[in-house]
């Protein structure tokens, strides 16, 4: 009897998802596992909270990669035609690294499925910026860049970069700002792995304009010491180019996509600030970590009604503003609309959420 509780217990339990492959010839096939399970990185995050408020539309993410497939189940109708660098549209992905990017971004809600982006109503600019093989320069770097923020892209994610400074590269990320589009990059090489054990990649992330993101838990090495802020990855799976299953990956670039999401549902619900005052929200919410730099809270980049004392009459929400209180906070009900005559009282409300969500132990 035990024996065959242990074996019916492990057939209902749900298939890890492999790790996306990086396939000599060919492309990434379809991935033989689809899961309904949560990502860690995104129980962590809990996106779901703050979709209430915002789920990221009128914001255009550009994913600067392999290209984003607009015929994955779970971003069809979010993935504009964009372009590849070398001629072309961007919206076809044989190796799969940028759909899976642009899933932990926008991928739309799919049934009861437990994955699913971070700002599933922003619209995805895919970038085509790799060769035939995968590789890239900082010259292709710098023209996707370019060519993103030409596009009008909000938020430019680059999950990948060079070792050496790159004049074209350091050029084209002031055209970004001068284009008031965020430029988040990884501060290590993106592949799949231990993020620990990761490269390090100092360009675009090293350049002071660019939000430079690491995986949280992993050692910056001393080549990308200067990183901005840190996010979950460990554990974090995304969709495939092709079907319905999904793909195991991790590192600073999956973490960086996980920042662009949280950028896409600030720049939405704050639709009056500047592309740096979205960057100030998301490095002065963040939670400490001792040591490192502080770690992604999400909710608190949304919520919170003015960091660093900025006066809140100056905030131009898109919508009424809606108190959200956190899970564990003792409230008579979870939401209430700000009004006028409350604002001191929907002040306070945030302040406890905030401390609240703080006192969580750091990754």
């Amino acid at each position: 009897m035990i024996r065959l509780l242990l074996v019916a217990a492990l057939a209902a339990a749900p298939a890890t998802p492999p790790t996306l492959p990086t396939p000599a010839d060919g492309c990434v096939p379809p991935s033989p596992v689809t899961s309904t399970d949560t990502p860690p990185p995104l129980k962590l995050l809990a996106p779901r909270e703050i979709w209430p408020v915002t789920r990221g539309a009128g914001v255009v993410v550009a994913v600067v990669d392999t290209g984003v497939s607009a015929t994955a189940p779970d971003l069809r109708g979010a993935v504009r035609p964009g372009t590849d660098i070398t001629g072309g549209r961007g919206d076809r992905d044989c190796r799969g690294r940028g759909t899976a990017l642009a899933g932990i971004v926008a991928a739309r809600p799919r049934g009861n499925a437990g994955f699913t982006g971070m700002a599933p109503a922003a619209t995805v600019l895919p970038i085509r910026v790799t060769d035939a093989d995968g590789k890239l320069t900082g010259d292709r770097i710098a023209a996707g860049i370019r060519a993103a923020a030409s596009a009008g892209a909000g938020v430019i994610l680059v999950a990948t970069g060079v070792t050496t400074p790159n004049g074209a590269l350091a050029d084209a990320v002031r055209f970004a700002v001068s284009h008031d589009a965020l430029v988040v990059a990884s501060a290590a090489d993106s592949g799949s792995g231990s993020a620990a054990a990761e490269p390090p990649v100092a360009y675009p992330a090293a350049y002071p304009e660019v939000l430079a993101v690491s995986a949280a838990g992993a050692t910056p090495a001393p080549a990308a010491a200067g990183v901005d802020l840190a996010a979950p990855a460990d554990g974090a799976f995304s969709i495939a180019p092709s079907g319905s299953g999904h793909y195991g990956v991790e590192g600073a670039g999956v973490a960086a996509a996980y920042v662009a999401g949280a950028a896409a549902l600030v720049r939405s619900y704050w639709p009056s600030l500047t592309a740096a005052q979205v960057r100030d929200r998301l490095e002065t919410t963040a939670r400490p970590a001792p040591g490192g730099p502080g770690t992604l809270d999400a909710y608190a980049a949304v919520t919170a009604l003015a960091p660093r004392g900025a006066a809140a009459a100056a905030l131009a929400p898109a919508a009424p503003i809606v108190v959200a209180v956190p899970a564990g906070v003792s409230r008579p009900a979870r939401t209430s609309l700000l009004t006028a005559g409350g604002a001191a009282v929907a002040l306070l409300a945030f302040a406890l959420a905030a401390a609240a969500r703080r006192r969580r132990t750091p990754m």
